[in-house]
């Protein structure tokens, strides 16, 4: 009885306190034209973003209806719960657990126009390291991966596997946008590391970047617009 309150109540109480605290941010997006300009298209894409950015992503500049794949431990299902309260549909199963007929699942709703975005290092790490679900997706599906990070002025990490970030009221938050990644439909073993490879380092190198220079980078990026999903 306990548990089935906790998976009612506190995702709920999650969302309530990300939406709370995104109203306090000053939020900007660093080439979010990368992504804008496949929504203009109509052309869906992966979105690909590291586990601990995760609390922030529902306000970036995707365009729904997105798909998410989450783990069906009882962490996984909090956060998929919590996810569900934005509109994002979960798809449940990981590279661990149930990840063939997850993958399946993700495919299939990519193939009906439904958008994707994957936490590659998830669901349980190692953190910062891309497993290979999203590019088997991405070479699977036909569409490009588009990294994205996101970066605050300050924040709390929380002593979790991944050390997710959690932005601190009225401070800056960025979102930067990687330039997207095709993956062809024919490649082999050693050709689809490369890719997860590729992938990872665009990630890393996006989260450095807008640490290092996080307040030129600020400067540089355009104010947040009310996203259609929020």
């Amino acid at each position: 009885m306990k548990t089935d309150l906790g998976l009612a109540l506190i995702p709920k109480l999650g969302s309530w306190f990300i939406r709370l605290l995104h109203l306090t941010l000053r939020v900007r997006h660093l080439h979010p034209e990368r992504i804008e300009a496949l929504n203009e298209e109509g052309q869906r894409y992966i979105l690909a973003f590291w586990h601990c950015h995760l609390p922030m992503m529902f306000f970036s500049r995707y365009r729904p209806p997105i798909a998410v794949m989450s783990s069906q431990h009882r962490d996984g299902e909090l956060s998929a719960r919590n996810m569900e309260q934005f509109a994002v549909t979960v798809v449940r199963g990981s590279t661990t657990r149930g990840g063939s007929a997850a993958l399946r699942g993700m495919l299939k709703l990519a193939a009906e126009g439904v958008n994707l975005a994957f936490t590659p290092d998830g669901p349980r790490g190692p953190a910062r390291v891309v497993q290979s679900g999203v590019v088997a997706a991405a070479q699977l599906s036909g569409h490009p991966i588009i990294p994205i990070v996101t970066s605050a002025e300050r924040k709390k990490k929380l002593r979790s596997w991944d050390s997710m970030e959690i932005p601190l009221p009225f401070s800056r938050l960025l979102f930067s946008y990687g330039e997207p990644i095709v993956v062809p439909r024919k490649l082999n073993k050693e050709e689809l590391r490369r890719y997860q490879q590729l992938l990872e380092d665009r990630l890393n190198n996006l989260s450095a970047e807008s640490e290092a220079e996080f307040d030129e980078l600020f400067r540089e990026a355009r104010p947040e617009k009310r996203p259609e999903h929020a």
